[in-house]
């Protein structure tokens, strides 16, 4: 977990630092954000179907499933923090930086 925070200090301190770089800060969040979704839930798919093979053959035992229930919720509250990241920074955008950001969409940049 501490690996996303150490991501997402870098990616505000490039966004933030230079100005010229809104635009694809954003994009850089979007892109993060749609990441981390699709990476997250193939892990907790794949631990929920780990799961389920190790119950078929009684070799589950309460501490491996209460891991395993420990390791999907931190991977939910990922979840839930990308989602936040995005939300604050799309919000925080003006009229102006909508404009270059859908420019910047349309050229493919």
């Amino acid at each position: 977990m501490k690996k996303y925070y150490f991501i997402f200090c870098i990616l505000l301190v490039i966004g933030c630092v230079q100005k010229v770089g809104e635009v694809e800060f954003k994009q850089v969040v979007a892109d993060h954000k749609v990441l981390t979704l699709e990476t997250s839930d193939a892990l907790i798919l794949s631990i929920k179907g780990e799961m389920e093979n190790m119950r078929s053959v009684d070799k589950l035992t309460p501490e491996m499933e209460q891991g395993a229930n420990d390791l999907i919720e931190r991977l939910e509250h990922i979840k839930r923090q990308a989602v936040a990241i995005y939300d604050f920074a799309w919000t925080a955008m003006d009229k102006e930086l909508l404009a270059r950001l859908v420019a910047a969409k349309w050229r493919g940049d």
